[in-house]
């Protein structure tokens, strides 16, 4: 599997994941994001693909570590790495 310290996934990409782990089929998937089915596929398959793994299941249990890892860099502090600031 991909290491998630980065996300490997695009943005949209992580659109599809979001909606793959509310369980929606890839019709369901294109009505939401007004695209073809056919063009849900192809991202599905992309997600699949970026983060190294097989199905669905393996997919959305990687979701958490990659919002984990997006927060982690959002809250970074320059100079600081991870650690919180707080400031007074």
């Amino acid at each position: 599997m991909a290491a998630v310290s980065e996300s490997p996934l695009t943005g949209r990409q992580l659109e599809v994941l979001e909606l793959i782990a509310k369980g929606l089929t890839n019709a369901e998937i294109a009505g939401v994001l007004g695209i073809a089915a056919a063009t849900a596929k192809n991202h599905v398959s992309a997600v699949l693909q970026a983060l190294e793994v097989t199905n669905r299941t393996e997919a959305v249990g990687l979701l958490e570590s990659l919002r984990v890892s997006e927060a982690d860099e959002e809250n970074a502090v320059p100079g600081y790495g991870q650690r919180p600031a707080i400031a007074v």
